[in-house]
């Protein structure tokens, strides 16, 4: 019989019960492969090789651990008569630090959310690093780009807060293998294209300060108001990010009014709830929104342009990623279209699973 290791370290076996006033005495505890002993909190990462990539049941009830959605760990707390002990062990592995949004007026933008980690998780991770360097750092040899051809634009469409954008720009060096990228943005509320633009200045001038080495990060250009991909020209986009508002709904909001185009100091609650729906509504199946935007990859990606597009389950990701795959097909024009999963999250059953679908050529 194989057990049940948790992230906890607490093991279960399926053929025992548990007593659970009992529990932390019963169960066998195994040391963790995943922290070394260190000071400060516990900080594991969320994800680690181990059987179950959560604490036990019994240790999430008790607080005993707790997710920190701002550095994305599981963190475990620690109490000695009364009191946080602060002699603990934190994780091997370095995760890139989330930028600050604490400026950001949430009662009208997207507050950072878990599908944001997500795509910070996913867009860090060793394999999508692995693959923009490949295609985007002009010392590979396995690049398909020819040879000096210019700095990779990356955009993200419907940034809100920024914080995705952001991370991309000040760790450039880390995600793309090199700091020679252009970053920018496109949303259709003004408010998000404010609080875009300076949370990458924020984002930059911390990793630069950390770093000690100011070109360590992309160059930021600006956010800019518009809807999906309209302002820009044809092929001029290398790498794409969409948090999509997938939310299934009977309809769409229609798009900012007039007065909602241009910053303002003061909006009314109406007018704030109208710019978050917007931010989560996706129509039918969640995918209204989405639809348009793969419509016009073909037209807005570059020849070794990727796309990182974040769907839920209700979304039908299999079927869309079908469909990717089929674009183009008998016409001779953008066929070998492919797409894959390569970030996953949420629930494991249930519409709330998240995942990210990397679209490539």
């Amino acid at each position: 019989e194989i057990p049940i290791t948790f992230l906890c370290g607490h093991t279960f076996h399926k053929g025992r019960t548990y007593d659970h006033g009992l529990a932390l005495v019963t169960m066998q505890v195994v040391p963790s492969a995943s922290i070394i002993s260190l000071p400060g909190p516990v900080y594991v990462p969320p994800y680690p090789n181990d059987n179950a990539p959560v604490p036990c049941k019994l240790c999430r009830d008790n607080k005993v651990w707790e997710y920190d959605w701002s550095m994305r760990v599981w963190v475990k707390k620690l109490e000695e008569n009364g009191r946080n002990k602060q002699n603990s062990a934190t994780a091997t592995a370095t995760m890139l630090p989330t930028p600050d949004t604490s400026h950001v007026p949430y009662n009208r933008v997207y507050e950072p959310a878990e599908d944001s980690f997500l795509l910070l998780d996913t867009l860090s991770s060793p394999s999508e690093t692995a693959f923009l360097s490949s295609r985007f750092c002009s010392t590979s040899p396995s690049s398909p780009s020819p040879p000096n051809p210019g700095a990779p634009l990356v955009l993200e469409v419907g940034p809100g807060s920024g914080v995705v954008i952001a991370f991309l720009t000040a760790h450039a060096s880390t995600i793309f293998g090199t700091p020679h990228v252009l970053t920018t943005a496109i949303d259709v509320s003004p408010f998000a294209c404010a609080a875009t633009n300076l949370t990458v200045r924020k984002a930059v001038s911390e990793a630069e300060a950390e770093a000690g080495n100011p070109s360590t990060s992309g160059q930021w250009t600006s956010a800019i108001q518009g809807d999906l991909v309209s302002p820009l020209r044809p092929g001029s986009v290398d790498v794409l990010v969409f948090n999509p508002p997938y939310v299934p709904t009977p309809g769409l909001p229609a798009p900012p009014p007039a007065p909602l185009q241009e910053l303002r100091d003061k909006t009314t609650f109406e007018e704030d709830s109208h710019l978050l729906e917007l931010t989560y509504a996706g129509g039918k199946d969640g995918m209204e929104t989405t639809d348009r935007l793969i419509d016009a990859l073909p037209g807005v990606l570059s020849e070794r342009g990727v796309a990182y597009i974040l769907l839920c389950a209700q979304n039908k990701p299999e079927d869309v990623k079908g469909r990717i795959r089929s674009m183009g097909t008998g016409t001779g024009e953008g066929e070998g279209w492919k797409a894959e999963t390569v970030g996953t999250s949420g629930k494991q059953a249930g519409w709330e699973k998240l995942q990210i679908v990397r679209v490539w050529r």
